[in-house]
Parts: structure tokens; sequence; C-alpha cells
């Protein structure tokens, strides 16, 4: 059910939202249908269909059956709202489906705490976290950080990225040795985990705070940067819009993806914890980056 500009039905309407903009976020999908938990001494959770909805899987086997007080905590409205932004680490439509890593953890962590889940679009990843500051949002996936440590707890690490650089088109440089040269403007997201690496590793070359990824694909293209670094996901996502960029052989480094909730919500700690297990466990990490067409993953 796709909601993006439009206004909810007042009977289908999630009463936490009161509508579709949430912070510079924007609801797109609501699902109001509730997981059906069956048995709960084996802990066996059954996602009934929902349109517009694909499951990674249909049906979890490993007891993770959440307390009153672990549901409370991490879905405090009754429905957990996921925060999401444009790309594959994040939210992507294949095929006019919705996935991206974010969003298929988010709905499989609903699913096993019983409740409905509303996915809520921003631009960036920044407006994700400073709307989980705020209490707006509960959930979603990230590199953890000191800054954003600050304001957001972050949980199990669901999986690891490559970091490297995507360079423009026609550009001499070749490896990622080549790229820490004079004159060489390396692009790097404001706020983002790879501008904080950069500026500590890059010794000659220059770093330029961009506004998005998306930003840094347009000065790439008219030659305002040479190179923008983050992980692959985002550089291959550019690229593929870019005709004649490449993303470097080899990386730059690894950065981890978790889980992260608003800070104060200690006592739900434990239950993501035992998701991040069993999600490990039943191989949901694999499905989740197969689905959302994540390169640059490295193996477990």
């Amino acid at each position: 059910m796709e909601l993006k500009g439009t206004r909810i039905p007042r009977s289908r309407r999630l009463t936490v939202l009161k509508g579709t903009v949430v912070t510079g976020g924007t609801l797109i999908l609501a699902a109001t249908e509730l997981v059906t938990l069956t048995g709960a001494a084996v802990g066996s959770a059954v996602m009934r269909s929902q349109p517009g909805a694909v499951g990674v899987s249909q049906q979890v086997t490993t007891a993770l059956v959440p307390t009153a007080v672990e549901r409370q905590t991490l879905a405090p409205t009754g429905t957990l709202r996921i925060g999401v932004f444009p790309g594959p680490t994040s939210m992507i439509r294949v095929s006019g489906e919705m996935t991206g890593f974010a969003f298929e953890v988010g709905r499989d962590l609903a699913r096993r705490l019983g409740v409905p889940f509303a996915v809520i679009e921003f631009p960036q990843m920044i407006g994700v976290l400073d709307a989980m500051g705020e209490g707006l949002v509960d959930v979603t996936t990230a590199n953890p950080n000191p800054e954003r440590a600050q304001s957001v707890d972050f949980m199990g690490t669901m999986v690891q990225v490559e970091l490297g650089y995507l360079v423009a088109p026609g550009s001499h440089i070749l490896t990622q040795e080549a790229v820490d040269q004079p004159g060489i403007r390396v692009g790097a997201t404001a706020r983002g985990a790879s501008l904080l690496l950069l500026t500590r590793d890059l010794k000659q070359a220059s770093v330029v705070p961009v506004v998005s990824p998306a930003a840094a694909g347009e000065m790439l293209a008219v030659g305002r940067l040479d190179a923008y670094a983050s992980n692959k996901p985002v550089l291959f996502d550019i690229a593929k819009n870019l005709p004649g960029a490449r993303v470097l052989e080899g990386r730059r480094g690894i950065e981890d993806l978790a889980i992260a909730i608003p800070k104060g919500r200690e006592r739900g700690a434990d239950f993501i914890n035992r998701f991040v297990t069993a999600a490990r466990s039943e191989g949901l990490m694999r499905e989740v980056t197969r689905r959302a067409r994540i390169p640059g993953v490295v193996p477990e």
C-alpha cells in the first residue's frame, strides 16, 4: 500500500502518525495487518499476506517471543516505525517492490515482535537519526560511529560491507593508493562515517563534504569531484546511473551495519540481541543482501 503524497484513510490511519510527514520524513508504507503468533512454547511466527509487501521468510522456527515489556519498549506506539533513506543499505525498490537492508530487517523485527510496521522515508541518513533522537522512529540500521552513538544505541552487527572509492568518468585513478595525491578532490557525505575516516587517513588529497550520495554523483559527472568515498553498496548504486564511472578494485576498509534504536530503550536490548542471533543463524542476512542486491558484502 503506497501512501507517499496521499492521505491515509481514517479507518486505516496509524494513530501515532496522523498523516504523512514526520520531521522531514514521509510515510511511504504502512502494514496494518498484525502478525499471528502461534504456540508460545515453540515461538513460531507466521506473517500474513500483505499487499505490496513480500516477506523475506514466511515462517520462523527459532524460539523468539518478546515479553510485554520488550514489545512496549521497542514499539511504544504499538507500531514499529522503521526509518529509511534511499539506497540499498536502507531502502530501494526492485521491480516495484520495496526492499533494502533497513527495510527488510525492520519488517522482520516487527513480525517477531508481533506488531504492525510503518516505513518512514527521509532524504538522508541524518534525518533518520535526528527523528530517532526525538523518539519519532523506532528502528533503523546504520554504521556505528561515536557521533551517531550520542543520539542512538547500536545493537549487534548484522552484516559487514566493504568501503571503497568511486572515480569520475575518464579518471586516470586506477588504484586505491592513487587516490591520496595532491590535487585530488575526494567527496564524502557530511556527518557520515566516511568523512571522519577520510579526514584522518588522507594526507595529500582534499576531502570535500557533500550533501548526499546523489549530490556526489552529480559533482562527479561535472568534474567537481575526482572521487567519492562510501561503502560499496552506495558506490555501485551511484555508478549504475553514471556511465564511465568506476568503483576501484580492492577496499579501503570494512564497516558494520548494525541495528540502531533510540536512547532510553535498554529494556528492549536483550530481545534485539536474541533477534540478531536468530536472524544470522536462520540465514536472514544472506536473503536480505540477495533481495536488496547489495554488493561488497564481506562473507561471514
